[in-house]
């Protein structure tokens, strides 16, 4: 899970190194969020160029489920679409997200719901010079099991995405074409009211209390270089009012190699500027900072 700063401050992160500053690419979906020349570029797929269709026949109720940290991806199983992948490109409705289920085909009834699996699905086109990169599928939130498919294959697999998640897609990712990104999602029903003590029966298992619909929240492509920043997260430092903050910042180098640099850490007009060594995998650096002007 992301974690956020909680300080009434702005934290500006730069990495400034050989193997990060390299020229940004050029965006093909919508205008990215950073400068052309930014090493993190983050592509927005929301909005129209999505379709759905509810896959009433595909069977869920007995799956085995897998939390995090407790399966490869290479040994679940793969579900197609019931319909067969070439037909589902013509079935279903055109859609935006966020999208929920529930709002899109309820017809105004209230009382419609639809426990089952669904398919939310759109074509991206991917640039060629974005192969060396890497590519992270960013989902805010859904609703409840996720499951992805790229060009026909299980990229991702996820069961609380009622919480911020993302997928590595870089390995899956076809560069210079058009790439079929297919999001199964899996909702086993739930609460329509407040009642946290309200328990969600999937098959041999219990899960806690969640809302009834289902539904995809914003979803982005989050492009980097293959050492990129991957967590920033801000703690204040007792005594209080000493304005003192610990930022943990944690950079995952996807390479074979150690790679030297220099990190650069900056809140407001306070900065350091330190060196690093950073193994394969993911480092955790945790760097002290004053910030004297703070109002907190």
């Amino acid at each position: 899970m992301k974690k956020l700063p909680v300080l009434a401050m702005i934290l500006c992160l730069i990495i400034i190194s050989g193997f990060v500053l390299q020229q940004g690419m050029a965006d093909p979906l919508k205008k990215s969020d950073q400068s052309a020349t930014s090493p993190r570029q983050t592509i927005s797929l929301d909005g129209s160029g999505w379709r759905i269709w509810l896959d009433e026949n595909a069977e869920w109720e007995n799956d085995s489920l897998f939390a995090p940290g407790e399966f490869n991806l290479s040994d679940l199983p793969v579900n197609p679409p019931t319909c067969g992948w070439k037909n589902l490109q013509t079935l279903g409705r055109p859609c935006e997200t966020p999208v929920c289920i529930e709002q899109l085909y309820a017809n105004g009834d209230p009382g419609f719901f639809y426990h089952g699996v669904s398919w939310i699905y759109r074509d991206i086109q991917v640039p060629s010079d974005w192969k060396g990169k890497i590519i992270h599928l960013d989902i805010a939130r859904a609703r409840v099991r996720v499951e992805i498919y790229l060009n026909r294959k299980l990229a991702g697999y996820d069961l609380c995405c009622e919480t911020p998640v993302e997928f590595d897609l870089s390995r899956y990712l076809e560069f210079g074409k058009s790439n079929h990104l297919a999001i199964r999602l899996t909702n086993p029903g739930g609460s329509r009211g407040f009642d946290d003590a309200f328990q969600i029966h999937w098959g041999r298992y219990t899960l806690p209390s969640g809302r009834d619909f289902s539904g995809l929240d914003n979803v982005s492509l989050t492009v980097t270089n293959p050492v990129f920043v991957s967590d920033v997260f801000v703690m204040n430092q007792l005594p209080a009012k000493a304005r003192n903050v610990l930022v943990k910042v944690s950079v995952e180098n996807t390479t074979s190699e150690n790679i030297r640099g220099n990190l650069k850490v900056k809140i407001e007009d306070e900065q350091k500027d330190l060196p690093v060594n950073l193994k394969k995998g993911i480092n955790t650096l945790e760097i002290p900072l004053s910030v004297p002007r703070a109002k907190l």
